[in-house]
């Protein structure tokens, strides 16, 4: 195991994401505005999309986070000491 690694799965992270903006674009569109149901439509037709043809770009984008980026080395990138 990778002990080094404390950020979740990216699938995880993909769908912690889309449901949370789900959740906030019907929330927002039974207060604010209709408008926000369309863009529940759209993250809908996004996970339909992702599912039939294996590319998700909320994934794309996930994977460029700072927190989803591996280190250089596996053993620690400290430099040593010479004295």
């Amino acid at each position: 195991t990778d002990t080094g690694s404390r950020a979740i799965p990216l699938e995880r992270q993909v769908l912690v994401g889309a449901g949370s903006m789900m959740l906030l674009f019907t929330i927002l569109g039974f207060l604010v505005s209709p408008f926000f149901y369309a863009l529940n439509i759209f993250m809908a037709g996004g996970m339909i999309f992702a599912g039939v043809t294996g590319a998700c770009g909320m994934a794309r984008i996930l994977v460029m986070m700072p927190w989803n980026r591996q280190p250089m080395c596996k053993t620690g990138c400290a430099v040593p000491e010479t004295s």
